[in-house]
Formats: structure tokens, C-alpha cells, sequence
């Protein structure tokens, strides 16, 4: 590990997840501020000019550094595909959204649908296999898992979205009303016959 690599990964990994998380929930989440806390400690120790630290320490250090900033990238796609799914799961969930809410036929929806699913547990069964071997693989597997959910989400239109929600609405009140309605005025004639 040099410090240049560390650089690279920074600025070629880490930042893009975070920027695109923080872009997506509104919020820095503190795990991810751990993360990033504990990479600059172990940087700091890496850059050190004391005499009593030696340059294996330095590299250790180094090595923990970016260890932390992979931690933190994975979980910045982790929680990226989580936000995704709870938004896109509500939507497929309900029929009349899922038909009516997408610039996009139902079946090309459910197929993106089922790929953004699969290749999140494609990414998480990688993560178990490779780790400490192969993190830039999983990062990439997990970033692919959100891209999809961003190509599912670029197909939903907030629009007619609120349109169909609004039309299920009425059709709710419409049909309640005249159940409300047809009630009273049985009420009305039952009593009416009785008295």
C-alpha cells in the first residue's frame, strides 16, 4: 500500500459512494463518520514525523487507513441499495403504483426489479467470500446492485405517481360515499316502515 494508491482509492471509490449517499438520504450517517475518523487517525500516524515511530508503523498504519476506507465505501453502497430497495419495494408491492407509475411496461419493471435484487445478493454472497482479498470486486458488485435500482428509479414517475394516488383516493371516497349514502336513506325507509 502506498500512499498514493490510498489517494486513488479516495478519490476514485469512496468519495463517488459517499457523495451519492449523502445526495440520497440527506444525512451523514455516523457509521460511515467512524469510518472516515478511524482511516484519518491511522493517516495521521502514517504522516507522523516522530523518530519513535518506525516506518513499519507508518506503514501498518497506512495499510489500516485504507482498510477503514473500504469498510466505509461498502457500506456507503450498502446503504445506498437499502434506500433504493425500501423506496422501490413499496412501489412494486402495490399493483396499481407498480402499473401506473413507471415510464415502462410492467414486465421490463419486474425484470429490472428482480436484476436490482439479484445483484445485491450476488455482491453480499462476494463480500462473504472475498474478504480481506478482493475488495475492489465486491465495491464494483454493489455499485452495480444500486446502478440498477437508479435505472428502475430514472422509470418511475413521481407524477403519475401522485396522479394514480390520487385517483385511488377518490375512488375510495366515491365508493364509501355512496355506501354511506345508500346506508342512511335504508335507515331512513327501515325506520320509516317500523314506525
Amino acid at each position: 500500500m502506498t500512499i498514493n494508491e490510498y489517494s486513488d482509492f479516495y478519490h476514485n471509490y469512496f468519495k463517488p459512494a459517499y457523495a451519492d449517499l449523502v445526495a440520497v438520504i440527506a444525512d451523514k450517517p455516523q457509521q460511515i463518520i467512524f469510518e472516515i475518523e478511524n482511516s484519518f487517525s491511522h493517516l495521521m500516524v502514517y504522516h507522523t514525523t516522530d523518530d519513535n515511530v518506525s516506518q513499519d508503523i507508518k506503514d501498518e498504519n497506512l495499510r489500516k487507513a485504507h482498510s477503514h476506507l473500504v469498510r466505509a465505501t461498502m457500506d456507503c453502497y450498502k446503504m445506498l441499495w437499502s434506500e433504493l430497495s425500501d423506496f422501490l419495494d413499496k412501489i412494486i408491492d402495490d399493483e396499481s403504483s407498480r402499473a401506473f407509475s413507471f415510464n415502462d411496461s410492467e414486465l421490463e419493471i419486474m425484470k429490472i426489479w428482480k436484476n436490482f435484487k439479484e445483484k445485491a445478493a450476488i455482491a453480499r454472497k462476494e463480500e462473504m467470500k472475498s474478504v480481506g482479498v478482493d475488495y475492489i470486486n465486491t465495491i464494483n458488485l454493489y455499485k452495480d446492485a444500486v446502478d440498477e435500482g437508479r435505472i428502475l428509479l430514472d422509470k418511475f414517475d413521481f407524477d403519475k405517481s401522485k396522479r394514480v394516488k390520487k385517483f385511488n383516493f377518490m375512488n375510495l371516497l366515491k365508493s364509501q360515499g355512496i355506501g354511506f349514502v345508500v346506508g342512511i336513506f335504508s335507515g331512513i325507509i327501515a325506520t320509516w316502515i317500523m314506525a
